[in-house]
């Protein structure tokens, strides 16, 4: 016999219902207060509330953005791509992770870059409001951030070690929301 969830005697089909009820309920609390709802009502909040009703995952993000720069222009297409997620409101300055293979700045492609753009290039541990950190993929181990830049990469199906594609792996899954992989190269910086 086929009981409906909340006459369960399995303990996680109830938790379940519950939590599905729950999430409902706080939804429609939320539409009909209207006092709230009046001050977060626009298109962006009333799509998100209406996908959090009725879907069960929440809407997709950005797609990972994929370079092919020279090392020398690496600097100037990362102040392009953190200008426009910026500007475009995905994410501040101190949410952008940018990770290199390279245990020192002095290794990587911004080697003699203090800044990016106008923005200070700080190590992770003297961030501050307003800068960008630089960090290697093995120090970022266990960590993660809104947006993340992994630069001084090779394209993974050029990768020869198991080791070199597991850092990849590792540097790729920090990012929360936004990706750009800057993959060493010859070109000028065209996206793929």
């Amino acid at each position: 016999m086929n009981r409906p969830a909340w006459q369960s005697a399995n303990p996680t089909s109830v938790k379940s219902f519950r939590v599905s009820c729950a999430r409902t309920h706080a939804i429609d609390d939320l539409s009909q207060d209207s006092m709230r709802w009046s001050s977060m009502k626009s298109e962006a909040t009333t799509s998100l509330a209406n996908n959090l009703r009725y879907r069960s995952a929440l809407p997709e993000g950005p797609g990972i953005e994929l370079y092919e720069v020279k090392p020398k222009h690496t600097a100037v297409k990362m102040e392009e791509v953190v200008t426009r997620w910026v500007d475009d409101g995905f994410c501040r300055l101190d949410e952008i992770l940018i990770l290199s293979p390279h245990g020192t700045k002095a290794k990587t492609a911004l080697a003699g870059h203090s800044n990016i753009g106008e923005w200070p290039l700080v190590g992770f541990g003297a961030r501050k409001p307003g800068q960008l950190a630089l960090l290697s993929i093995n120090k970022a181990k266990g960590l993660d951030s809104l947006a993340v830049m992994m630069i001084d990469v090779e394209k993974f199906d050029k990768l020869s070690t198991a080791q070199e594609q597991m850092d990849y792996f590792i540097g790729a899954s920090r990012a929360r929301q936004l990706l750009a992989i800057f993959h060493r190269g010859t070109k000028g910086g065209e996206v793929r």
